[in-house]
């Protein structure tokens, strides 16, 4: 007997999860699956003689359920009919299903997969239940009634066929998850832009419409598949959607609270949900790490389950295709093999650091042993992590884990205060995925010693929270000059004029209206940013070569010492001059010394660890602070530096030439507890330095 010798089942449901979830249940029992998404298809693929079953959900395009099933009794069909939707009957409704549409059984959303293949068996005609155990038996029915060493036989057979049957359920419902969890992703993001649509205009019946329709879908089907929480979630927004009101502005504010909230906690769970069924696809992973490395081994060892929880691993041996990825992709980290070619290693990481973009990637280098590369060595290359042969999945884990928390200086930081910690975590995983740093805050009465601590670039404030409002919130913040250009944006559900007149009254910079979209919130926040910016850089900033002017940079370097000094940890300042510079400008020009400082600006971008603070304090001058470091690992890396500027070739006024700068280094450990001290330290060995002709003197 064939496989689909019981026949054909038609599936009429315009949900492809719960079809897939069918299909992997029924076609594992002998049954041929027809699959129609729509009333029109369903008709077309119906076979009279072939067709041994209908499966019909309610909710459908063009018509319903009950009138798809009307139009089949019409045309004389008489097969038998499952109804299966996830609203529930009223006496009427099942009363016209039984007794007028001979409708054979009436299921209800989310289905029990083993309950439901049972129920399924038994409308079928005794022909069809008895194939299966007559493939499984081999033997005829008179045999077996007149043996009963065949009737054990039979009955041992039997048991295993159950047994086999629950295997087979238990892997169907598997397989079905594991296909409803990408269209799960993607139906649960249109349905928050639909909400979002519908929010802001309250006259917008069709993406209304169509949120009903996604929250319904979901509500039955992922019941179906085990996922009973996210289904219960889709059940509770639907009803709220359902029970909109627009002339009830107090019953429309709370339903959207709590369709807000939903969608919310609905993005988290599918996210959890995806982690734990190892399906975290790699385009939706925030962090995206690349490998240099001939060892395929090392690429493996870094892409195993573990690590692809948080971070999506590609390896790649070839130079030029490492290049072209991190150009052509958003990268959070890049790790390099030193092992083969340590020279070459730092070719490669002064190329990447060139890649717009790229110019403070997190850095991590492997190396054969701790000697393979100094201190000095692993600073220059610019890596903020250094990893010993051999490696193990662990220890890159880890290694990536440590790279991944690496603040870059200038990366921005977002404060969000609103007391659902749901959204929260919503919110900051949105705007983490742009590269800012977002952390939030659910106590509205902590959120000066939040700002304090946090020191953010923007602040994404609810209206309605408890104890204080977002209101007073601003107040506060606006009330210290300090905070009074940190752009605060409110998120909140609130729709009315008089929302948005008060918030922009108290100082708010731009008003957003739950629920929002992704890539609308992005791009909101992105633009506040660019304009605090752009401000901020016109004060902070050489617009030439885009390091921190003096002012500036002793501020971010008084706050990063004061950090070490709690940590016990070292921080190293360097001072560098190119040397004579004056005399340089009068014998090769005012182009040829701009290309001379303009080159070492860019060697120095290129070169060191992502959170190096850099900075440009006079034409011919720069001066560095390497956190963590010594002001030995900093003068070797310092002198590595020289030896590549001394090896360029400038063109000037009148002939080519080279040129050579000085440099005084200091750290916290050997010249003071204080800002000031470290640099007066490095000022000084940077004045012996060019007097004496040494290059690079350290403490």
């Amino acid at each position: 007997m064939n496989k689909n010798a019981r026949g054909s089942i038609l599936v009429l449901d315009d949900d492809a999860g719960f079809r897939s979830l069918l299909v992997n249940l029924l076609r594992p029992q002998g049954f041929k699956v027809v699959e129609a998404s729509s009333p029109d298809e369903a008709f077309s693929l119906f076979s009279k003689k072939d067709t041994v079953l209908a499966i019909v959900d309610y909710r459908l395009p063009q018509m319903d359920g009950m009138s798809w099933i009307t139009k089949l009794r019409e045309a004389g069909a008489n097969v038998p009919v499952v109804f299966c939707s996830a609203i529930p009957c009223d006496a009427k409704t099942f009363s016209w299903l039984r007794n007028i549409l001979q409708v054979a059984m009436i299921i209800q959303k989310p289905i029990v997969p083993s309950a439901f293949l049972q129920q399924i068996e038994s409308l079928l005609p005794s022909y069809v239940r008895d194939f299966s155990s007559e493939g499984i038996a081999g033997v005829d029915e008179v045999d077996i009634a007149g043996d009963a060493d065949i009737r054990a036989d039979a009955s041992m057979r039997e048991q295993i066929s159950q047994l086999d049957n629950k295997v087979k359920v238990a892997q169907a419902l598997q397989n079905a998850r594991q296909e409803y969890f990408i269209q799960l992703d993607n139906d649960w993001k249109v349905l928050t832009a639909k909400i979002e649509q519908r929010n802001h205009n309250a006259g917008d019946e069709a993406a209304l419409a169509e949120a009903i329709r996604i929250t319904h879908s979901i509500r039955g089907t992922a019941g179906s598949l085990g996922l009973e929480e996210i289904g219960k979630l889709a059940g509770q927004m639907e009803d709220f959607l359902l029970s909109l009101d627009p002339w009830d502005s107090t019953d429309q504010e709370i339903y959207w609270s709590e369709i807000i909230r939903a969608a919310a906690r609905g993005t988290e769970l599918i996210k959890d949900a995806m982690k734990e069924a190892k399906l975290v696809k790699p385009s939706t992973v925030r962090n995206r790490v690349l490998i240099l490395s001939s060892n395929q081994n090392i690429i493996e060892a870094a892409q195993e389950d573990e690590t692809e929880e948080f971070a999506h691993v590609q390896g790649t041996d070839n130079a030029a295709a490492f290049m072209r990825y991190a150009a052509e992709n958003r990268l959070d980290a890049v790790i390099i093999d030193t092992a083969p070619d340590t020279a070459g290693a730092f070719r490669d990481a002064e190329k990447l650091r060139s890649i717009t973009g790229n110019e403070s990637i997190h850095i991590g280098c492997i190396c054969l042993n701790n000697q393979a590369l100094s201190a000095s060595d692993v600073l220059y290359l610019g890596a903020s992590e250094k990893i010993i042969q051999p490696v193990s999945g662990e220890n890159l884990r880890e290694a990536i884990k440590r790279l991944l928390e690496v603040r870059i200086p200038g990366q921005p930081r977002i404060l969000v205060v609103d007391d659902d910690e749901v959204l929260c975590k919503f919110v900051c995983g949105i705007l983490n995925d742009q590269r800012m740093d977002a952390v939030y805050e659910t106590n509205p009465t902590l959120v000066v010693e939040a700002m304090e601590r946090i020191q953010p670039d923007l602040v994404l404030l609810d209206l309605m929270m408890p104890v204080i409002t977002g209101y007073e919130v601003c107040r506060q913040i606006r009330s210290d000059k300090k905070w009074s250009d940190v752009p605060v944006l409110f998120l909140t559900s609130k729709t009315g004029q008089a929302a948005r007149s008060a918030a922009f009254a108290v100082g708010a910079n731009d008003f957003l209206t739950k629920p929002v979209l992704a890539e609308e919130l992005q791009a909101r926040v992105a633009a506040q940013l660019a304009m605090a910016s752009r401000k901020r850089k016109e004060r902070a900033r050489d617009p030439e070569s885009g390091m921190l002017r003096g002012e500036a940079y002793m501020a971010e370097a008084a706050d990063l010492l004061l950090a070490h000094q709690k940590e016990g940890r070292p921080l190293a300042i360097a001072l560098i001059e190119i040397d004579d510079f004056d005399e340089l400008t009068i014998v090769q020009g005012h182009h040829g010394a701009q290309s001379v400082a303009r080159a070492l600006s860019l060697m120095i971008h290129a070169r060191f660890t992502a959170e190096t603070l850099r900075c440009r304090w006079s034409s011919s001058g720069f001066a560095l602070a390497a956190p963590g470091a010594d002001s030995a690992t900093l003068a070797g890396a310092v002198a590595r530096l020289l030896g590549d500027f001394t090896r360029m070739k400038f063109t000037g006024s009148s002939h080519k030439f080279a040129a050579t700068f000085s440099a005084g280094i200091a750290d916290s450990f050997k010249d003071g507890v204080e800002l000031e001290e470290i640099i007066k330290g490095a000022h000084h060995r940077l004045r012996t330095g060019r007097r004496e002709k040494v290059g690079v003197i350290s403490s």
